[in-house]
C-alpha cells in the first residue's frame, strides 16, 4: 500500500485535527461535494511502499479561508 485517501467535510473540525495526529495532509478542497452544497477536504496519508512507515508531507492546500 502506498497510500490512503478519504474525504472530510470541510467543517469538521474534530475529525480534520484527529487525521492530523496521523499525519494525513490536506491536498484539495472539492466545492460543493455533499448534497448541502458543503466542500469536503481531501486528505492523503503517504506510506513507504516497502516498510509501510509514514512520509510526512505538508498541506498542498490551506483551510483556513472558508
Amino acid at each position: 500500500m502506498k497510500q490512503v485517501l478519504l474525504e472530510v467535510r470541510r467543517s469538521n473540525d474534530a475529525a480534520i485535527a484527529l487525521y492530523r495526529t496521523m499525519d494525513f495532509f490536506a491536498t484539495r478542497v472539492r466545492a460543493r461535494y455533499y448534497p448541502d452544497d458543503e466542500d469536503a477536504v481531501e486528505m492523503l496519508l503517504l506510506l513507504d511502499p516497502r516498510t509501510g512507515e509514514v512520509l510526512p508531507h505538508d498541506d498542498e492546500v490551506g483551510l483556513d479561508e472558508r
